[in-house]
């Protein structure tokens, strides 16, 4: 027996001639398409095929002319027929009632999620001085692919009603050494892309940001140690290595940043960092890790206390076996109580609140010591 169907009322030509995507860093993307349809007099259904499957089907806008209106909208999401072993593919059906017969350039535009970006930097030092490299890598796991598609990355946080399950990365390709052009909008900043991509589901394309040729930065050592009051005995602490980048002329979406340097020509990782978004001309410090070389030790000398008083001396010493000299910085965290009093022959500051912060310089393969009495009410 054959099929015999009618479609005297379904849309007659359908031509996708522009697609835009603006991709949010929160795991949506916002689709902007321009298609050409025919429509009938009275009732025509516009089928829109090929959609993603992560499409979000209640956020479909349509513009129409002013002889067309939109009665109603059906969609069908994708599906497998397990037994006949058969895909379904997706489809949304536009009902339309037009007052004539026209062709006419229709703008719609969705979201779909599982489209998004992330931002990662490449920082190169050569003793005080650094490049430093920023590229975005676009993940598409929609499920459809865009063709010759225009980019805009949309950087900030979005609020969004519900929290959505981050992408998986696949398999990557890099695009051009064109560099985005940039415009802050309303509490975001818009990325977009001077090349049109073909941004397949399931793959990954890498696009660099810009480049930044001579950075000043310098290091700084720090330690955060124990609290003097409940210290018993010895103990030793790590110390952790920061960079400190001078203002940067660049907005930085959030990201990782991968530190290198060069040995004898070697490519050498020191580290990574992440980094929040940054507006531009601002600093920049990031942690490279723990210093292998330098190390702290906190020692009880004596310890006085009463019923009503905490009374500790201990003695900090600060080993450095590299070959270069440090400055070593030491929080202490100390309540700034009325009845609290630090005793000590080198300057102090406090910093973020209660930390008594001792900040000095050690010579290379050397050790500096100096002790610090600190008292305190037990109330």
């Amino acid at each position: 027996m054959k099929r015999i169907i009618l479609l005297s009322s379904l849309v007659l030509t359908q031509t996708l001639f522009a697609t835009t995507l603006t991709i949010y860093n929160s795991n949506i993307a916002l689709i902007q398409e321009s298609q050409t349809f025919s429509i009938k007099q009275n009732n025509s259904d516009l089928i829109l095929e090929n959609l993603p499957d992560t499409l979000l089907d209640n956020s479909v806008d349509v513009s129409l002319p002013d002889s067309a209106t939109l009665e109603w909208q059906t969609y069908r999401p994708k599906r497998y027929k397990q037994h006949e072993k058969e895909t379904i593919n997706s489809r949304l059906t536009l009902h339309v009632k037009s007052t004539k017969e026209l062709k006419a350039d229709l703008d719609i535009s969705y979201l779909a999620k599982n489209i998004s970006f992330t931002t990662d930097y490449v920082l190169n030092i050569d003793k005080n001085r650094a490049q430093f490299s920023a590229y975005v890598d676009i993940q598409n796991n929609s499920g459809k692919d865009f063709k010759n598609a225009s980019i805009n990355l949309i950087a900030g946080t979005l609020n969004r009603a519900y929290n959505h399950p981050q992408p998986v990365m696949y398999r990557a390709m890099v695009a051009d050494e064109a560099l985005p052009s940039h415009k802050a909008v309303a509490g975001y900043h818009k990325y977009s892309l001077p090349m049109k991509l073909d941004l397949n589901s399931y793959e990954k394309q890498r696009v660099k940001f810009f480049d930044t040729k001579e950075i000043a930065l310098t290091s700084s050592y720090i330690a955060t140690i124990n609290n003097p009051l409940y210290l018993m005995g010895e103990r030793s602490s790590s110390v952790k290595r920061e960079l400190h980048l001078e203002a940067l002329k660049h907005e930085l979406p959030a990201g990782l940043v991968r530190i290198y340097t060069t040995d004898k020509k070697e490519k050498l990782l020191l580290g990574e960092a992440g980094i929040v978004n940054s507006p531009k001309n601002s600093p920049l410090t990031l942690s490279v890790g723990q210093d292998f070389d330098t190390k702290v030790t906190q020692k009880i000398l004596s310890r006085n206390d009463t019923n009503t008083q905490f009374d500790a001396t201990v003695l900090y010493s600060i080993i450095n076996n590299s070959n270069e000299d440090k400055i070593v910085t030491l929080h202490i965290p100390f309540n700034k109580k009325s009845g609290s009093h630090i005793n000590s022959k080198l300057k102090y500051t406090y910093t973020k609140g209660n930390l008594v912060t001792f900040t000095l310089k050690v010579k290379a393969n050397s050790q500096r010591s100096f002790d610090v009495n600190f008292k305190s009410s037990r109330r």
